[in-house]
């Protein structure tokens, strides 16, 4: 599953809890093609609360936050050394739901650290 954004898993953990109660006609274009995803995927979804916060799983991963996926991949490659983009992928793909390394790569080379962690060679 794709990460979502914040309207669209807030959505969806009220409706994984059943307590989603808005009219249809009264719902905007993201909240019905979030009922969409929620009726195509809602075996495979399940919440968990842990410190008072309710967390999205999909098939048992945790799913990934749009806004919150870039600074997971930075603490994930500081955790790892700066290791490239394929390891970051493989670790972090075991745990969470919506990581492809194609938007690793992205922002990997979108940080500045990247460079300085992972160094290739010395220009002396």
């Amino acid at each position: 599953m794709r990460p979502v954004s914040n309207n669209t898993y807030n959505a969806l953990v009220q409706m994984v809890k059943g307590k989603y109660k808005k009219a249809v006609r009264d719902r905007t274009r993201a909240e019905k093609n979030t009922a969409v995803l929620f009726w195509r995927n809602r075996d495979k979804l399940s919440v968990k609360v842990s410190n008072g916060k309710s967390i999205l799983f999909h098939d048992k991963k945790r799913l990934v936050i749009q806004k919150c996926m870039a600074d997971m991949i930075r603490k994930k490659q500081l955790k790892l050394k700066g290791s490239g983009a394929r390891s970051l992928v493989y670790e972090m793909k075991q745990k969470l739901s919506g990581i492809s390394e194609r938007k690793v790569r992205t922002v990997l080379d979108q940080s500045k650290m990247d460079g300085h962690l992972n160094c290739k060679f010395i220009i002396l």
